[in-house]
């Protein structure tokens, strides 16, 4: 397995995502949420929104998509994207650069800073972390054949992180899926190491070299 950078130009790119809480799971949508006036692209806002406890509109039939679990400060947590109607299909490389860098980086700035230097940690971070998107577990959802949707996953999830149930639940496949191993949705090592010392992780989670 290689990593292999992804660009996306302007004109076919998609507009900003914005993040919502549902439970304990985060759900990126391309619809904004009323907060204020905020910049819709402002990582900040993200946060806000999440504290304010603003729900996303639910997703109420089996949807294919994609998913990190991301390291918080204070626990693992399932960041999602569904592919629901209205929205386009990305890649994770997107979808990391794009919205899971700049919450996980943020979320930490507000661990490690005091409120005046939180902005200027999280812009620190979010660099640092842009190019990081082999670094957590992660997986796609596709459809199969018939009804069944087949969970496209690393292998790489751990006992205190979210369970297969909470992931088949967030993208309402429970009892129509099948996990499947896919080494394209491995952690490399390089990544996985580079987050561990950025974010001063202790966590282990289960990464491979791309080179053997």
């Amino acid at each position: 397995m290689k990593k292999t950078l992804t660009s996306t130009t302007t004109a076919n790119r998609p507009g900003p995502l914005f993040v919502y809480q549902q439970g304990t799971t985060l759900v990126a949508k391309r619809s904004r949420p009323n907060v204020n006036g905020d910049s819709p692209t402002d990582p900040g806002t993200v946060l806000r929104c999440l504290v304010g406890g603003i729900s996303p509109p639910q997703i109420r039939t089996a949807s294919e998509g994609i998913y990190y679990i991301i390291r918080t400060p204070k626990a693992w947590q399932l960041f999602i994207y569904p592919y629901v109607a209205g929205q386009p299909q990305i890649h994770h490389v997107e979808f990391w650069k794009a919205q899971v860098a700049p919450y996980v980086a943020h979320a930490w700035a507000r661990a490690f800073a005091q409120p005046d230097y939180q902005k200027s940690i999280a812009t620190r971070l979010e660099t640092q972390l842009h190019d990081l998107y082999y670094a957590f577990p992660r997986g796609r959802i596709d459809r199969g054949n018939g009804t069944v949707f087949i969970v496209r996953n690393g292998n790489n999830m751990k006992r205190n992180m979210p369970s297969k149930v909470q992931i088949e639940q967030a993208f309402e496949i429970k009892g129509v899926c099948e996990w499947e191993f896919d080494s394209h949705e491995q952690c490399m090592d390089e990544d996985a190491h580079t987050i561990r010392d950025i974010l001063k992780l202790k966590d282990l989670w289960k990464s491979v070299d791309p080179q053997e």
